[in-house]
């Protein structure tokens, strides 16, 4: 095996990227590098290395930090214990522990490629100060997904470094869906009418992701058609979109699973919807 590379991510399965870092694990592979997933969670492919190093869910924000610094630390001697000097980051928002992310790896003296999924913080949480350490000074190589991507990346960032940006699209995910569960299966694992019309909205509720939207068309459309809302809020406040579920009579053609979504359960919510 050539070229060792690491992919170092503290969130990992919290926002269900253990599946891109393991498909991209995959592609590295096949590439002739070995790659390493220093995360919190473990990898079923036996090609590649996990470590566990970081937590999952903190109540108290002491003890994320506390989690973060020590996962960082273990994580970073780790690589130089087996003679890694590349590493990957993912970058969402431009925050404080995204830059201390790079800090650590910057201290240890590691090459870095940034993948920036978003390029803009929904969750309107950039720093300016930091967006310009982490693009303009901390980042050996930028992979965007899209040309929309890169275009609005440009201009933010010193013209010097537009040769360190590259797009490269998003892997595909053909091989997560389970080939047993069917929708009949799941609707009957869901205990859902084996004949109703469901759409559904997924994943964590994101202010950006218009949900407010979705319910305000529901009276808009047949009224046997029902909506599934399964996620967690996170740092959203579910009140306001009780508030338009109330306004509209919307309760009974709602099915609500406002939690943290169990792999198993993600593939019967998806195999079970229509939309």
């Amino acid at each position: 095996m050539g070229y060792k590379i690491a992919i170092i991510d503290p969130v990992g399965i919290k926002s269900g990227m253990n599946h891109y870092d393991n498909f991209l694990s995959k592609s590295l592979f096949e590439l002739n590098c070995q790659p390493y997933i220093y995360s919190n969670f473990h990898s079923d492919n036996s090609q590649v290395i996990t470590k566990i190093f970081f937590g999952t869910f903190f109540d108290n924000k002491f003890y994320q930090l506390l989690n973060f610094i020590r996962g960082m630390l273990k994580t970073c001697f780790d690589c130089k214990k087996n003679g890694l000097d590349t590493v990957i980051i993912h970058v969402f928002s431009t925050h404080l522990m995204a830059v201390m992310t790079y800090l650590f790896c910057k201290i240890f003296r590691f090459k870095i490629i940034t993948i920036s999924h978003d390029v803009f913080s929904f969750t309107k949480q950039d720093n300016k100060c930091f967006h310009n350490l982490i693009y303009n000074n901390w980042s050996d190589a930028i992979v965007v997904h899209n040309n929309f991507s890169k275009h609005y990346l440009l201009p933010k960032i010193n013209p010097k470094i537009h040769g360190k940006l590259h797009v490269i699209k998003h892997g595909s995910f053909v091989d997560l869906p389970d080939k047993n569960i069917n929708c009949k299966k799941a609707r009957k694992l869901l205990k859902f009418d084996a004949e109703k019309k469901y759409i559904l909205f997924f994943g964590r509720l994101k202010s950006t992701k218009r949900l407010d939207l979705l319910l305000r068309a529901m009276p808009n459309i047949d009224p046997s058609i029902q909506l599934i809302i399964a996620g967690h809020s996170g740092k959203e406040d579910f009140i306001k979109y009780k508030e338009i579920i109330e306004e509209l009579n919307l309760s009974e053609r709602l099915i609500l699973d406002i939690n943290y979504i169990s792999e198993e359960k993600r593939e019967w919510y998806f195999k079970a919807a229509n939309c």
